[in-house]
C-alpha cells in the first residue's frame, strides 16, 4: 500500500479517518494507558470546544488530537460497554479492581487535569457495524479531499486522479446526530 500510495497507508488524521470508515472499525490502543489496556477513547465534549483546546504536546511529538472525528451516539457507545473514565488521584489506582483500572485517568494536584476532556473508553476495537447514528467530523478544507481518497474520484482541479483506494473502501456514513 506504501508504494501504491494508498490511503490507507498514510498516517494522517485523514489517512486514519479513512481506514476507520474502510474497516468500519476504530482500533484500539494501550500505548499511554496506565496498564497498557487497548481501549478506545472517546469524548463527551463538543467538536468546537474541543478544537478550541487543541494543543501540541512535545512530550509526544504530536498534536493531542487531530481536527477529524467519528461521532458515536452515547447509547450505541454504552450500548456496546463504553464507559466514563473515573479521575482519580495516583495513590487510588491500585485499590481499584482489574476490571475498574481500564477506565482510570490520573488527576489530582501532582498531575494535568484531563476532566475537560470528559472522556469515556471501550475496551478493545469498536465496531462501527454495528452502531447507528454514526456521523464524520471532517474540516470543511478536507471535504473534497476525503470524498476523493474514499471513491477515487479527483478533486476540481487536478489534472490526474488520486491512487485509488483500496476495493472496500466504501462511501464514508455521512450523517447528524441529535446528540
Amino acid at each position: 500500500d506504501l508504494i501504491r500510495n494508498s490511503p490507507v497507508a498514510g498516517h494522517s488524521g485523514l489517512d486514519t479517518l479513512c481506514r476507520i470508515v474502510s474497516e468500519k472499525k476504530i482500533r484500539a490502543s494501550g500505548k499511554i494507558i496506565r496498564g497498557k489496556y487497548p481501549v478506545v477513547c472517546f469524548t463527551a465534549e463538543t467538536p468546537d470546544r474541543l478544537l478550541a483546546g487543541r494543543r501540541f504536546r512535545s512530550a509526544l511529538a504530536r498534536w493531542d488530537f487531530e481536527p477529524f472525528g467519528v461521532g458515536v451516539p452515547m447509547e450505541e457507545a454504552k450500548r456496546a460497554g463504553a464507559r466514563a473514565v473515573a479521575y482519580l488521584p495516583s495513590d487510588k489506582y491500585s485499590g481499584l479492581a482489574d476490571s475498574e483500572r481500564p477506565f482510570y485517568q490520573k488527576s489530582g494536584p501532582d498531575s494535568k487535569d484531563w476532566s475537560h476532556e470528559k472522556e469515556w473508553r471501550h475496551m478493545g476495537d469498536f465496531d462501527l457495524s454495528r452502531a447507528s447514528g454514526i456521523c464524520l467530523y471532517v474540516p470543511s478544507n478536507c471535504i473534497e479531499k476525503l470524498f476523493a481518497n474514499l471513491s477515487g474520484s479527483p478533486q476540481p482541479g487536478q489534472n490526474e486522479p488520486p491512487a485509488p483506494p483500496p476495493p472496500n473502501c466504501p462511501p464514508p456514513p455521512l450523517g447528524s446526530t441529535d446528540e
